[in-house]
C-alpha cells in the first residue's frame, strides 16, 4: 500500500477527544509508515466540538496551504501522487447539511484547470457526502435526493468538463458504485462516440465514475440493500469492506471493493482514459 485515503467520519469522535486518541493509537501501526490523507465528514463537525472541526484540525497536517496553522481553508486541498492528481473537498456545514462555499468552488475550478494531464492523467476527487446514492429507508431519502442533488449542482459540471476519472465518497453505510454518469444519464443510456464499455470495463467513457464506500465499519451498523431502479447504479453491496486502486499504466486503473472479513472481491472495474 502506497497511500491511504479516508473519505471522512474518521473516528466517530463526535467531539469527544478520547475517541480521537483511541482511534489514532489503533491506526498508528499503519499511518506511521503510509501517507494518510482525509476529508472531513459530518462526525468531524458537531456541537460537541463547538460546531467546528477542532479535533480534526489539531490532529491532522494535510497538504492544504494553511494546514500547519489549523485553518478552515486547509479542509480542502489537492496534491499529486504518482500519475494521479488527488483533490480533497470539504462538503460540510455546521448544521449537518452539505455545503460547498463559493470560495471553495472557485478554488476547485482553478485547481482543475491547472492539472497537467500529461504528468497526472488521472484526477480523483474525494468528498464525504455522495453525489449519487440510493436510500433504502425514509431516514436517508433526503441524503440521496435533496442533498445529493445540491452537491451535483455545485460540482458535477466541473468534474465532467475537466475529465475527472473517479469520485470517492462515503456517508451512507454501504457500498454503491455507478457506471460513468453525468446529469443522471449513465454511459449505458448515453454512450460516448469514441469509447466503449462492459459492466466492468470502461474505455474513454467521457464522464466520472462515482464510488460511495461508507462500509468501513462504525457503531451505527450497515445500511441494508435496496431494490434500485436507478439507471446509473452498477453495483450495490451491504457488506463491511474497503476499496483498492491499482494504477496499471499511464492510461488504465483498476478499482476493487473487498469484503473486510473474507477479503473476497465483491466489485471491480477497469477504467481506461
Amino acid at each position: 500500500m502506497d497511500l491511504l485515503v479516508h473519505v471522512g467520519d474518521l473516528s466517530y469522535s463526535d467531539g469527544y477527544q478520547a475517541r480521537w486518541d483511541e482511534y489514532f493509537r489503533e491506526m498508528e501501526p499503519i499511518i506511521a509508515h503510509v501517507p494518510y490523507v482525509t476529508c472531513p465528514g459530518n462526525h468531524e463537525v458537531l456541537p460537541a466540538d463547538l460546531g467546528s472541526p477542532l479535533g480534526y484540525l489539531h490532529r491532522l497536517t494535510l497538504p492544504g496551504k494553511n494546514s500547519i496553522i489549523n485553518s478552515i481553508s486547509s479542509l480542502y486541498y489537492s496534491f499529486n501522487f504518482g500519475s494521479v492528481h488527488f483533490i480533497s473537498l470539504d462538503g460540510e456545514d455546521l448544521l449537518n447539511q452539505p455545503l460547498i462555499t463559493a470560495e471553495q468552488r472557485q478554488w476547485l475550478a482553478s485547481d482543475l484547470a491547472s492539472v497537467d494531464q500529461t504528468a497526472t492523467p488521472f484526477t480523483i476527487v474525494y468528498i464525504h457526502r455522495p453525489l449519487y446514492c440510493d436510500a433504502p429507508f425514509k431516514q436517508l431519502i433526503k441524503e440521496c435526493t435533496e442533498y445529493s442533488a445540491y452537491l451535483r449542482g455545485e460540482l458535477e459540471e466541473l468534474f465532467f468538463s475537466h475529465r475527472v476519472a473517479l469520485v470517492l465518497t462515503g456517508h451512507i453505510h454501504n457500498y454503491q458504485r455507478t457506471d460513468p454518469v453525468f446529469e443522471g444519464k449513465s454511459i449505458k443510456s448515453n454512450p460516448p462516440s469514441t469509447g466503449s464499455f462492459t459492466n466492468s470495463t470502461y474505455v474513454r467513457p467521457g464522464s466520472p465514475i462515482y464510488v460511495m464506500n461508507g462500509a468501513g465499519g462504525n457503531r451505527e451498523g450497515i445500511v441494508p440493500p435496496v431494490s434500485s431502479t436507478s439507471p446509473w447504479l452498477a453495483s450495490y453491496e451491504a457488506h463491511w469492506g474497503y476499496g483498492r486502486i491499482v494504477i496499471e499504466s499511464s492510461t488504465t486503473l483498476t478499482w476493487e471493493f473487498h469484503d473486510a472479513n473474507s477479503d473476497q472481491i465483491l466489485d471491480m472495474f477497469t477504467l481506461t482514459i
